[in-house]
């Protein structure tokens, strides 16, 4: 489930625009099926629109503060919530709560955030079938049709991944020890499937 709320205005609190970027929250732990969404919906976003920062927080949602993803998570549901990069609390839901507030084109880009996730979900090519590990080397089977790969990566504790692309005739990478890592491919179509499993590198 993938809740948009609060995506429209680019505003923060000082009147300033902050166009290019927005948040994901969800229910942790850090591997838990909701993060982990979030994390694909962040990929996909990195691979689709570049210019766009899209942020993985580490919380279920703001500080006493509630969305509808957090119903789904209790019920069993991977879910996460899209949220506007830099709200302001003293408009919202207020009398100065207004239409002239919404930026159309950063509201855009929010809808384009979950447009790519879904297009690349369902017509992405699928990630190596066959990655091994050993210590920090990693390989993986070539995927007919990759144009390349996405090695995701990040430390424990982090929420959010940073990203190598390398090109189809390349199928292995060496990563920093205790690196936990995902692959993906991006196939001739220019889309990238859903990402493998998480992955360790080791000493």
């Amino acid at each position: 489930m993938i809740n948009l709320d609060t995506i429209g205005s680019a505003t923060d609190t000082r009147g300033e625009l902050v166009s290019n970027i927005a948040r994901l929250y969800s229910a942790g732990p850090n591997d838990s099926p909701s993060r982990q969404l979030a994390r694909r919906i962040q990929a996909a976003a990195f691979i689709q629109l570049p210019d766009f920062e899209l942020n993985v927080e580490d919380r279920e949602d703001r500080e006493n503060r509630w969305g509808d993803h957090m119903s789904f998570t209790g019920a069993g549901y991977a879910a996460a919530r899209l949220i506007e990069g830099s709200e302001d609390n003293d408009r919202q839901d207020t009398s100065q709560d207004l239409l002239n507030d919404i930026d159309p084109p950063y509201l855009i880009k929010n809808m384009q955030v979950v447009l790519a996730f879904l297009l690349s979900e369902s017509e992405g090519t699928p990630p190596p079938q066959r990655i091994t590990v050993n210590g920090t080397i990693i390989l993986w089977e070539a995927v007919p049709d990759a144009q390349s790969y996405v090695v995701a990566q990040r430390q424990s504790g982090q929420t959010n991944y940073t990203y190598t692309i390398l090109p189809a005739n390349k199928t292995g990478i060496e990563l920093v020890p205790n690196t936990i890592f995902s692959i993906g491919t991006i196939g001739s179509n220019g889309l990238m499937g859903s990402l493998s499993p998480e992955y360790v590198s080791s000493f």
